[in-house]
This record gives structure tokens, C-alpha cells and sequence, in this order.
């Protein structure tokens, strides 16, 4: 079951693989297909964390689109945030369309010109969900 968390920790690693370049044109296609899928998602899921962000703190005066949560609001924000997290997505279709990429695919990707890029174990846990299961 795909869950909003899932997402958030997919946000990074798509795009690197977004702006990555791969050999098969059949490669790149289903990346931009999986992005545009999430990518109503991740809209809703940034308007839902900026009305919590709103409800439990305010605007951050040092750093700007960031909010500092209020101190005797903190607990419930974090229950309530790990709530969020640990929902599903709940698109079925969505849910059964991105997992279309495989592994072997990745094999041909050239590094994109991003200097913290690492093709490591944490990358691949988090494109986990989007892979196809291996037979």
C-alpha cells in the first residue's frame, strides 16, 4: 500500500531521476509518466502540510516558507503529522501504474549534473515504490 510517506521520500530521488539521461527512450517515458501521475499528489500534499503548518505554528521570521511550530502545539503536531504520513494514498490506479520500472532500467541512467548524487542503497529504498517487483 503506497503511503503519503512513501511520497515524501520519493519527492528527492524523482527529481534526480528527472533530470537524468538514459539510453531507451522507453525508460525516460515512464519516469515522465510516473512523475506526471504524482504530481497531483504532491500539490495536495503540500497544501495539506501548509494548513497544518498553519494551524499548529507561524511563518518563520529567519527563514522565509518555512514555519516554526509553537511549543505548547508541538505533541499534537507531530501525532497529527505522523498521522498524515501513514495514510494511504488511496489511488488504486495510480498505485498499479508506477509500478512499471525496473531495476535493469536504471543501469543505463548517466549521473545528472547533481553533486550530492548517490546511486546507493538509500536511493533505491526510496524508488522501492515505483519499481516493479522482481519475478
Amino acid at each position: 500500500m503506497l503511503k503519503i510517506m512513501h511520497l515524501e521520500r520519493l519527492e528527492k530521488p524523482l527529481s534526480i531521476l528527472s533530470k537524468a539521461k538514459f539510453k531507451k527512450v522507453s525508460t525516460a517515458y515512464k519516469i515522465d509518466t510516473i512523475l506526471n501521475l504524482l504530481e497531483p499528489h504532491y500539490r495536495a500534499i503540500y497544501k495539506a502540510k501548509t494548513t497544518m503548518a498553519n494551524q499548529y505554528g507561524k511563518p518563520s521570521e529567519k527563514e522565509e516558507g518555512f514555519f516554526d511550530i509553537l511549543p505548547e502545539k508541538r505533541e499534537e503536531f507531530f501525532k497529527e503529522f505522523q498521522e498524515f504520513l501513514d495514510s494511504p494514498v488511496g489511488d488504486e490506479a495510480l498505485e498499479q501504474s508506477i509500478k512499471k520500472l525496473t531495476i535493469d532500467e536504471l543501469e543505463d541512467m548517466e549521473t545528472p549534473d547533481t553533486p550530492h548524487f548517490k546511486f546507493d542503497v538509500e536511493f533505491i529504498d526510496a524508488i522501492r515504490v515505483i519499481l516493479k517487483p522482481e519475478s
